[in-house]
């Protein structure tokens, strides 16, 4: 395989592997690739791999992947970093822009080191419903922003097992 050139870029506390694929240089087999790279300790090490693509659309396409080389339609810390990249390294070249995701079209702004993204509206909301998990039966709403999001209300994060949580309502 050949060497592919890459950056690293953590926005939120997600890291990120950042790659420049408008020349296609990224293997097919995306899935066992993102995952090879994804892996910790044995390798870069990250949440997800970010693709800077061509779009007819928009200034350029981001593909996100997660670390089990899923594709999914979108990721805000991710859409915050791939545009710090594209303008870094010369991809666009305004302070502004716009990309393609799978979940629309996003524009960016970079402002000093910070960036701002304005993501696409909220396509489904739903507020305030029961759901029962093996700790009792919470309260949670729901936003989908491109990625749905389950969002519960609590009093004390320190206090809450948010892994556990989060497993429990990924599949819900």
């Amino acid at each position: 395989m050949e060497q592919i050139a890459f950056s690293k870029l953590s926005g939120a506390g997600n890291d990120f592997v950042v790659i420049d694929n408008r020349k296609g240089i990224v293997p097919s087999d995306l899935s066992k690739f993102i995952e090879k790279i994804c892996a910790r300790r044995i390798s870069v090490g990250a949440d997800g791999v970010l693709l800077v693509e061509n779009s007819n659309v928009a200034d350029f396409k981001m593909r996100y992947f997660n670390s089990d080389g899923g594709e999914a339609e979108t990721c805000g810390n991710g859409a915050r970093c791939i545009a710090k990249f594209a303008y870094s390294e010369g991809i666009v070249k305004s302070e502004k822009m716009t990309f393609e995701t799978k979940a629309g079209i996003y524009t960016a702004e970079i402002i000093g080191k910070d960036v701002k993204i304005k993501m696409g509206d909220t396509v489904d909301m739903r507020l305030n419903f029961p759901i029962k998990l093996s700790d009792g039966t919470f309260t949670i709403s729901f936003a989908n922003s491109g990625v749905p999001h389950a969002i519960f209300v609590v009093d004390d994060l320190e206090n809450v097992d948010v892994v556990k949580l989060g497993r429990e309502t990924r599949y819900h």
